[in-house]
């Protein structure tokens, strides 16, 4: 599979699902609190008209447990009724505001909870492996798809 945002312009998803790589993607919904991805209504309508299975994400900002409540609402009103058939995901990278590890995990259970309840379900929690060392985030989100 594929994951695509703004930064990939214009996808041919037809060339897409043709290729090989097109098993299924994920489209990036919104970034942070409010940054919402300028192609997410393109590629997701592409997707699904070439048959391409895909799920939204949204990439992560640390903030603060306030801020990742905000990011949980507001991502769960940008792609209800969108027609995802992928679980949705957070893309959980970087720090921001020199947070700690324990500031992370805070921030990204508050996130995590507040999806859930919002959605019914668990984001799948999209990262790298170094990362999820240095934050132990696989101990503390044993119940979730890293």
């Amino acid at each position: 599979g594929i994951d695509v945002s703004h930064y990939d312009g214009a996808i041919n998803w037809r060339t897409v699902k043709v290729s090989g790589h097109g098993s299924f993607a994920y489209i990036k919904a919104q970034d942070g609190e409010h940054t919402y991805d300028s192609y997410f209504t393109a590629n997701r309508t592409g997707a699904s008209a070439a048959g391409v299975p895909w799920g939204p994400y949204l990439f992560f900002r640390p903030y603060s447990v306030f801020s990742a409540k905000i990011q949980a609402t507001s991502f769960w009103d940008t792609i209800k009724g969108t027609g995802y058939s992928l679980t949705p995901v957070v893309d959980v990278e970087v720090y921001e505001n020199a947070h700690t590890s324990v500031e992370l995990r805070a921030d990204l259970q508050a996130f995590c909870d507040l999806f859930q309840q919002l959605s019914g379900v668990k984001p799948v929690i999209y990262t790298y492996t170094s990362f999820i060392t240095e934050n132990a985030l696989a101990s503390h989100f044993s119940g979730y798809k890293l």
